[in-house]
């Protein structure tokens, strides 16, 4: 064997082995851009920049929601068919109020930032506890606005009520008319202007018969 050939096949390096020795060059463009990507100045990866802004925003924003379960035992009141008219009418008066007030905060919160609804992942449930709480105002104050309305339109049927004592014939309002006129105020129906010509009709019939007297 000649001096050459015994000299490269000492010193000459396999094919396979060339390719050890520059695999850890050839990684070293990819470590650089994966540094590159975590360090500070870039920002954290997408993932956690996502989670973090998603949970700064759906704390501060649930923050600003208003529950409606602190109204349930004055929405039984006004329900309690045992109270008088004019009890009940004021006990929905005022929480329905209340609920339009908390039902129309909710939707303006929602609305700035609609991911306090949708989050996923860890904030998952912090979404679900918003939703509800939306959900409960809103069907609270449906529920309350139509007893509302039925118990309006029932003081209306009828309006005045014939009173025979002493053989004399009178007639009296149910409720306040005062107090009614607030309410339809407040319910603001449909037929609102109609209740009112009706509540006006009846203060006549009310003030004829008091000169009358």
């Amino acid at each position: 064997m000649s001096p050459g050939l015994t000299r490269r096949l000492t010193f000459g390096a396999p094919p396979n082995d060339a390719l050890a020795i520059l695999r850890p060059f050839l990684a070293l463009p990819l470590m650089l851009v994966s540094l590159a990507c975590a360090h500070p100045a870039y920002g954290p990866p997408d993932e956690d920049r996502l989670a973090a802004a998603v949970t700064g925003d759906t704390a501060e924003a649930k923050g600003q929601l208003q529950a409606c379960d602190d109204e349930q035992e004055a929405l039984g009141k006004a329900r309690n068919a045992e109270r008088s008219e004019s009890e009940r009418l004021r006990s929905y008066m005022e929480v329905v109020k209340v609920l339009a007030e908390r039902v129309e905060q909710n939707q303006a919160v929602a609305a700035k930032d609609p991911d306090i609804t949708y989050a996923g992942g860890a904030n998952a449930q912090a979404s679900s506890d918003s939703r509800q709480i939306l959900e409960t105002c809103r069907q609270m104050h449906g529920d309350a606005r139509r007893e509302f309305d039925d118990l309006v339109h029932d003081l209306f049927q009828p309006l005045l009520v014939l009173d025979i004592s002493g053989g004399h014939h009178t007639r009296s309002a149910r409720v306040s008319l005062p107090l009614l006129r607030s309410a339809v105020d407040v319910l603001a129906p449909s037929d609102a202007d109609a209740l009112k010509e009706k509540l006006s009709e009846a203060e006549k019939v009310l003030q004829a018969q008091k000169k009358g007297g």
